[in-house]
């Protein structure tokens, strides 16, 4: 595994290579970016051939106890972008390289880089085109695996789960929404 400021040229081509892409890294300079709660975000600017100009990788951060009381939601972003992702209709970046070790620990994600977007800051709130934007991710994230039954099978996520062995619940919400989502509902 390998932390962001020990990303290399040499690294990225080698894991990209694996994931049978034709790209040639040549060389690559690793910016710190976003404030990193729980992990580690870096932008990747690449000299290379067939890749973006820029690339995001993820990691984990801090010390080992840190890192351990994270460790779940480490386990759920890299097992939504190697098992889910494809199975649900949201935008989200391509996923150029996933890993993580058993402990769930340390771990890694390349990823497009989205910029110039911007992460959203809940305490400022939102628009109206925003929230039908959010409201249409949520039901593109939900609706393609409501009630699939493929969630239970316990060897397809037994790597991703570790120690927590009870499987993802899909009947967790209720089937009706809040009265106040009719607003959005109309627009």
């Amino acid at each position: 595994m390998i932390d962001g400021p020990d990303i290399t040229a040499d690294w990225v081509d080698e894991v990209l290579r694996a994931a049978a892409t034709d790209a040639h890294v040549r060389a690559v300079q690793v910016e710190k970016i976003g404030t990193g709660q729980t992990g580690a975000n870096f932008r990747l600017h690449l000299d290379a051939d067939g890749l973006p100009p820029t690339l995001v990788a993820k990691t984990a951060a801090g010390d080992r106890a840190a890192r351990e009381r994270v460790s779940a939601g480490y386990r759920s972003e890299v097992g939504f972008y190697t098992v889910f992702r494809d199975q649900v209709r949201i935008r989200t970046p391509r996923c150029w390289h996933a890993a993580i070790s058993d402990d769930h620990c340390d771990f890694v994600l390349l990823l497009d880089d989205l910029a110039p977007a911007t992460p959203g800051v809940q305490v400022d709130g939102c628009t109206a085109q925003q929230a039908a934007d959010a409201v249409r991710n949520l039901a593109g994230l939900h609706a393609p695996v409501w009630n699939d039954h493929s969630l239970f099978d316990r060897r397809r996520h037994a790597r991703l789960r570790g120690r927590d062995r009870r499987p993802y619940r899909c009947e967790r919400w209720p089937t009706g929404l809040p009265l106040r989502t009719a607003a959005l509902r109309a627009r």
